[in-house]
């Protein structure tokens, strides 16, 4: 029997996890396919595969992050047995899901998007890529710079913007990986993840810079902010005598310390935020009255 079984999102994997499984349990009825199959993951946006493995009677595999995939069970003959795909709303965790419901109440919200990546996972990417809303998707690395670009060229009222946020600008180093994920001004964050770190000096810009230039003060919504390290002094930054606070805000707090958590808990709810962890993010939401 072939069965894909999708488990929700826990503490150890805070995606949730999606796993394949092919039994020898037939009934004495025998399998119409010849072994192995391919078990393939597939992110949805950039179409390229995350996870392939063979599968063998009596044998699974799994994958643990499978947001904005499409998983699929093939044949050695190359034909397609069964397949599965990710939804926000029955396989998100709490910051997809309640992000979603916010921007379908608020279709249009503008807003910005820092630490993109390659724009291949985050809670706004379904949000922007259905139409619920604007984006300025800002990415400080260059090869997920271009990679981004490619993958948004085609989907309307994003712009994605090269530049290095930080809580002040001016110039600053930046540390890069050949992971491509942890790349970050905090070089210890870095050497986390990988021992290989190359050193640049970039010129940076400040939060309320940015906002201020892609004419945001009064309209930014949302924030969404995954920036290896500086997220929770990314969020303090923001000056309200510049700009209007954003309504909903998602930050990563994942490589956050105790003390820096209770800082910017701090600072959320002298400003009227309602806030909650969720897996590896932190999502805040303010009531404008």
């Amino acid at each position: 029997m072939i069965k894909i079984n999708f488990s929700d999102p826990t503490p150890q994997n805070p995606f949730g996890k999606i796993r394949a499984e092919f039994s020898n349990d037939l009934i004495g009825i025998k399998f119409p396919w010849e072994s192995p199959l391919t078990f393939q993951v597939t992110n949805t946006v950039d179409k390229k595969i995350r996870w392939s493995s063979k599968l063998y009677p009596g044998t699974w595999s799994s994958f643990v992050e499978p947001c904005n995939t499409h998983v699929e069970i093939i044949s050695s003959e190359g034909d397609y047995i069964s397949s599965w795909r990710w939804d926000t709303f029955l396989h998100g965790d709490d910051s997809h899901v309640l992000f979603m419901l916010w921007c379908l109440k608020n279709k249009g919200a503008k807003g910005i998007a820092i630490g993109t990546h390659d724009g291949t996972t985050g809670e706004w990417v379904e949000p922007l890529r259905s139409g619920l809303i604007e984006a300025f998707l800002v990415e400080a690395s260059t090869i997920q710079y271009n990679d981004l670009v490619e993958n948004y060229k085609d989907i309307d009222k994003c712009f994605p913007i090269f530049s290095l946020i930080t809580p002040d600008g001016g110039d600053c180093e930046f540390f890069e990986s050949p992971d491509e994920f942890t790349n970050s001004v905090i070089e210890n964050h870095v050497l986390n993840y990988s021992s290989d770190v190359t050193k640049v000096v970039k010129k940076s810009k400040s939060l309320n810079d940015l906002i201020c230039e892609v004419g945001l003060s009064d309209e930014i919504k949302w924030l969404h902010l995954d920036v290896e390290g500086i997220d929770a002094d990314l969020v303090m930054s923001l000056d309200e005598t510049r700009i209007k606070l954003p309504e909903f805000i998602i930050y990563e707090s994942l490589n956050l310390s105790t003390e820096k958590k209770e800082d910017v808990y701090k600072w959320l709810s002298e400003r009227g935020y309602s806030y909650k962890e969720s897996g590896w993010n932190t999502i805040a939401h303010k009531i404008n009255e």
